[in-house]
């Protein structure tokens, strides 16, 4: 047994530390750390106590780690005080490309192994005490282990884990860069014409207005459609896909598409009764799509896609109503959870936000000063970037050459 920053480790990874209060009355705290599948299921109890959404469900955290092939295995570490669990980092150990973007462009984007925190990994009570025993036993495992760095995933940038890493004692290892992200959630009305008198009178008018124009334009030919069960997913995944290849994120290599692994996670969804997809058609062909699960009162985003060739009958907008109805009168939902990162659609129909931000901590050796340097100065040029095409009022148009460049290479 050895003292490592104050933690006593034992061969059995059971970590005991004890804290004494101005009263002397000891704490003591035990950490446990599942490194498989198997002892990841025996903590399912504890963890179905502590999972809010869906990113953190265990069956979804299994399925994950199970299925992608950059992850080498789990690592969730349970803290509990007094033998009462108090919380659980749920993190998985993965070989992947660590990427530098100069914009949508990679500029450096070496083999790293890294321990990830996905978003929503943190359960239970992460306060600064219990934040800080976690943080200690991450950041020795990436030592005893050599890993490159620790990646927290979209963390409140309000919440103590956020403090603790972005202020970590060793300067070397911190993240020195700040992207931080809004995400937007908002209410579900009790039916559409709530929705409707919520909005000013210049918006309520547009709303109405830009399905009337497309109904008009296409008389009899406008449908839509709801996918939520087994037998219709193999309709839902050809025509979602139709609508995505048309996409600027295509080209990037996201949005959604048709892969064995996206079937795996959409069939367990519907065995759940979770999916619930929307697709606009006119004329019998896709044209715009919503997809998402529903997790407990709240409805959350996972994938949109609209056909840019109709962009000014603002497909995406018509649909998201339909669905927003569907949702108010077929199902119990509160929320919808609109996800990471900032669209136009999510501040225009989004009633409640905060901020979240990824932040590392690089690995105490030359290897993690060089990752952090490197990320660092790509960061810093890209920022000052940005900065000056604001200055120059020129980011949005600049924002629209990219994807119209996007799109028609696709073509």
């Amino acid at each position: 047994m050895k003292d490592t920053n104050n933690l006593i480790v034992d061969n059995n990874m059971s970590v005991r530390t004890p804290e004494k209060d101005k009263n002397d009355l000891t704490k003591d705290y035990t950490l446990t750390i599942a490194r498989s599948i198997e002892e990841i299921n025996s903590l399912r109890t504890i963890w179905d106590e502590f999972q809010l959404r869906p990113n953190s469900d265990i069956d979804h955290f299994l399925h994950v780690t199970t299925h992608d092939k950059t992850i080498i295995r789990p690592h969730a570490t349970l803290l509990e005080r007094a033998g009462k669990p108090v919380a659980i980092a749920a993190g998985r150990v993965e070989q992947s490309r660590f990427s530098c973007k100069f914009g949508y462009k990679n500029i450096y984007a070496p083999l790293t192994k890294v321990l990830g925190i996905p978003d929503d990994g943190l359960l239970g009570d992460f306060s600064i005490e219990n934040g800080r025993i976690i943080l200690n036993s991450l950041v020795q495992t990436m030592r005893l282990e050599n890993l490159d760095l620790i990646r927290f995933s979209y963390l409140r940038i309000e919440s103590p884990m956020y403090e603790l890493v972005k202020k970590h004692s060793s300067i070397l290892m911190r993240d020195h860069l700040k992207y931080p992200s809004k995400h937007w959630r908002m209410d579900v009305p009790e039916n559409i014409e709530g929705f409707y008198k919520a909005r000013s009178s210049k918006h309520r008018y547009w709303l109405r207005r830009i399905r009337r124009i497309l109904e008009a334009e296409f008389p009899g030919q406008v449908h839509y459609k709801v996918y939520a069960d087994g037998p219709s997913l193999d309709e839902l995944i050809v025509n979602a896909e139709t609508v995505a290849r048309k996409t600027y994120q295509w080209g990037l290599g996201q949005g959604f598409r048709d892969s064995p692994e996206m079937r795996k996670r959409l069939r367990a969804f519907v065995k759940k009764n979770q999916l619930r997809a929307h697709i606009l058609y006119i004329r019998n062909d896709p044209f715009a799509f919503w997809l998402g699960r529903s997790y407990r009162n709240t409805f959350y985003l996972m994938q949109t896609g609209y056909d840019p060739e109709y962009k000014r009958y603002e497909l995406g907008t018509i649909l998201f109503i339909y669905m927003l109805q569907d949702l108010a009168e077929n199902t119990k939902m509160d929320y919808i959870d609109f996800g990471f990162s900032e669209q136009p659609y999510k501040v225009r129909f989004g009633n409640e936000c905060w901020e979240e931000e990824t932040v590392h901590l690089f690995a105490a050796n030359s290897r993690g000063l060089r990752l952090n340097i490197i990320r660092t100065v790509i960061g810093v040029s890209w920022a000052y970037t940005i900065g000056m095409v604001n200055k120059l009022g020129i980011k949005n148009k600049l924002k629209r050459l990219m994807r119209d460049r996007l799109i028609k290479r696709l073509k």
